[in-house]
């Protein structure tokens, strides 16, 4: 029986503040963005929405975001 070899991406602690990821060098050249979607534009934002709302925030569209999400067109 001829078994695959599946690459998986490898996390590895070294200390307490330090952390490495290896990727194998395909994953590294054609899977990592360049730079990271940042995390507002990656969740849902519909909690965040909820509790704007319940604050008081009446125009949501007009809230200052340190990173706003994309405008859509």
């Amino acid at each position: 029986m001829k078994r695959k070899c599946i690459a998986v991406p490898v996390v590895v602690v070294l200390s307490p503040s330090a952390c490495y990821r290896l990727y194998t060098q395909r994953q590294y050249k054609e899977e990592l963005l360049k730079t990271t979607v940042p995390e507002i534009q990656r969740t849902n934002l519909s909690n965040v929405v909820l509790l704007l709302k319940s604050l008081g925030v009446q125009d949501l569209l007009q809230f200052h975001f340190m990173d706003p999400p994309p405008e859509v067109r």
